[in-house]
């Protein structure tokens, strides 16, 4: 499991800008989340993919964003320590079954995939205190959102920032 900051969104819609915030903090960048939002152009609707994309390009990483992930490609990604943000459906005010998961594009969520084990994934969750999982199959019935911007469809769509060695966490002393 990669060992990613913990952190938790503000309002009900800044999920992507949280998500990027911790990812980015995980290679030693710091930046405010009013800043950050403000950049991303994060509003009531959520945040932009293409926002997500420029801001961590602006702030040095290489950045791989595509839709038509596997789960080995995935995988194999968090194997060399890369978190990896995905688009899922999560949260909905009623139960679920897997089928209508898969068509429900109206509870768009970010979250940071950050290992996994016997069939299960984990993730850094900006809507809770908590680490949250989901079972694979459940995983890729939820595996897709709309952007906020474009509209676009996205399936099975993650962002991994390279280009940064993850930063070293030691305390600092509070002037």
């Amino acid at each position: 499991m990669i060992n990613l900051h913990v952190g938790r969104q503000t309002f009900d819609f800044d999920c992507g800008a949280t998500a990027l915030q911790l990812v980015m903090a995980y290679y030693g960048v710091d930046i405010r989340g009013d800043e950050l939002m403000k950049a991303l152009g994060t509003g009531e609707d959520g945040t932009p993919v293409s926002g997500m994309i420029k801001v961590a390009e602006d702030h040095g990483f290489s950045v791989i964003a595509k839709s038509g992930w596997t789960l080995k490609e995935l995988k194999q990604m968090l194997d060399k320590g890369y978190p990896v943000i995905v688009l899922v459906q999560a949260w909905a005010d009623q139960y679920m079954t897997l089928e209508e998961w898969k068509s429900d594009y109206d509870d768009g969520h970010y979250v940071i995939v950050i290992g996994y084990s016997k069939g299960v994934l984990l993730f850094e969750d900006p809507s809770s205190f908590h680490r949250t999982w989901l079972r694979e199959r459940e995983f890729m019935a939820r595996w897709h959102d709309v952007d906020t911007g474009s509209q676009e469809k996205f399936e099975h769509f993650g962002i991994v920032l390279t280009g940064k060695e993850p930063a070293v966490k030691i305390p600092k002393h509070m002037d």
